[in-house]
C-alpha cells in the first residue's frame, strides 16, 4: 500500500517494520555465525543455530517494528493536529492585501 505525498514522493508506511526486522535477523544470524565459528563448533551445528536465531530475532524485529510504526504515526498525526497548515486561499489574500499604511496613503 503506497501513499503519495505532497511533493510527489511515493512512501510505503511497512517498509520501516520491514527494515528494522531483516535487520533484527541479519545482525542474529551474524552474530551466531561468528561465535559458533570462534568457539569452533562444526558447521551444522553453527548454521542450525544461525537459522534459529535468525527467525526469531525477525519475529522480535516484526514486533519492535510494528511498535515503531504504530508510535511514528501517533506522533504525526498529533503534529498535524496541533501545526495545521494554513489554506492557500487565506495565504494569498494577507500576501495581496493592502497594510494599513498602503490604506491610509
Amino acid at each position: 500500500m503506497a501513499v503519495k505525498r505532497g511533493n510527489g514522493c511515493i512512501v510505503n508506511p511497512i517498509v520501516p517494520g520491514r527494515v528494522i526486522a531483516g535487520t533484527f535477523g541479519m545482525a542474529a544470524f551474524a552474530v551466531a555465525l561468528v561465535s559458533g565459528l570462534w568457539v569452533g563448533n562444526p558447521a551444522a551445528s553453527i548454521l542450525s543455530r544461525a537459522l534459529v536465531s535468525l527467525m526469531l530475532c525477525y519475529t522480535l524485529g516484526v514486533m519492535v517494528g510494528a511498535i515503531c510504526e504504530h508510535v511514528v504515526r501517533e506522533h504525526l498525526a498529533r503534529y498535524k493536529a496541533t501545526h495545521p497548515v494554513p489554506q492557500a486561499d487565506s495565504a494569498l489574500k494577507r500576501v495581496t492585501e493592502p497594510t494599513s499604511s498602503e490604506r491610509a496613503a
